[in-house]
């Protein structure tokens, strides 16, 4: 019993599951309702509501996980990958898992869209769980566009309180605006690191997963560019990454009480990575800082922690 739910534990990536879970909360509770609190505004989404939202963001993102898996069987014996599906986890069962997690939230999603009055839940779902599973049969072949919707697809789980609390922010604009900026800063920064951090992750794991997707006739990044070029273009965003987190901590006054410790989270992790990524010759070394990259969104958690005192 253990050993399948640690087998499924692994297929749904947990986590990655729970950075997301406290990304989501941390935003929300943190940065988000209490901005609109403070102009008097009550929040669209109740703690019942923020909960069932939150198990559809689980529910799509375990999806998209799974059914990643099931895709890759072929491309990760290549690679040499610990698969759970087709040993612990049977094929069936896999497929079993997926439909029932892009099933699932289809009642709840009807369910708040009947609530909040709006026509775009339903559609706007079914479009996500579609976009996933184009991703998964045909854009992750191709060069740098299935790195992009992956990355779009994470910043967009962290804007998409805002944009559903968007008609009371619209209304925090006449009693409290200088929390509607702020709330609006920190969406944003966080919304672009979210994007940038996955991308350079999404094009790492290309780099870890070249044998396999060079064998199966996918056109990757470093199946296209090489290996060199490839490291040329991490190196390029995370020095981008870099300048970005550098000029918000000098210049955001949103931050003012705790620009030295936002710096100290960030920096000393992010030219850890660039580091690494120039002395990053094979794909067994990108694995390492596909970890790195995973502490660096771990830092940012914290960074938004310090942000919500």
């Amino acid at each position: 019993m253990i050993a399948r739910l640690m087998a499924i534990g692994t297929l749904i990536r947990l986590p990655n599951l729970l950075i997301l879970v406290v990304a989501v909360y941390l935003y929300s509770f943190g940065i988000l309702y209490p901005a609109l609190i403070s102009g008097q505004i009550v929040p669209l989404m109740g703690k019942k509501d923020f909960w069932l939202f939150l198990f559809i963001i689980i529910c799509t993102s375990a999806g998209g996980y799974v059914l990643n898996d099931i895709l890759d069987r072929n491309t990760d014996a290549i690679n040499d990958k610990r698969q759970v599906i087709g040993s612990a986890i049977t094929s069936k069962l896999a497929w079993l898992y997926y439909l029932f997690l892009a099933l699932a939230p289809i009642p709840l999603v009807y369910s708040l869209g009947v609530e909040f009055d709006s026509q775009i839940y339903m559609p706007g779902y079914l479009a996500v769980v579609a976009i996933l599973f184009l991703y998964n049969t045909i854009l992750k072949r191709l060069p740098l566009l299935g790195n992009i919707v992956v990355a779009a697809l994470c910043a967009f789980v962290i804007l998409l309180p805002y944009l559903i609390e968007y008609q009371g922010l619209q209304q925090l604009q006449l009693s409290n605006q200088s929390s509607l900026l702020r709330a609006t800063h920190i969406t944003w920064v966080f919304t672009l690191f979210t994007f940038t951090t996955h991308l350079i992750r999404e094009i790492i794991k290309d780099v870890e997963d070249l044998k396999g997707d060079a064998a199966a006739g996918f056109y990757t990044i470093p199946v296209v560019l090489g290996i060199q070029h490839t490291k040329t273009l991490i190196l390029i965003l995370e020095v981008i990454l870099l300048f970005t987190i550098l000029y918000w901590i000098v210049s955001s006054e949103y931050i003012a009480p705790y620009r030295f410790w936002h710096g100290l989270i960030l920096i000393p992790v992010l030219l850890l990575i660039i580091y690494k990524s120039i002395l990053a010759s094979d794909p067994a070394f990108y694995t390492l800082l596909g970890h790195l990259l995973k502490v660096l969104m771990l830092a940012g958690l914290v960074s938004l922690y310090l942000l919500s005192l």
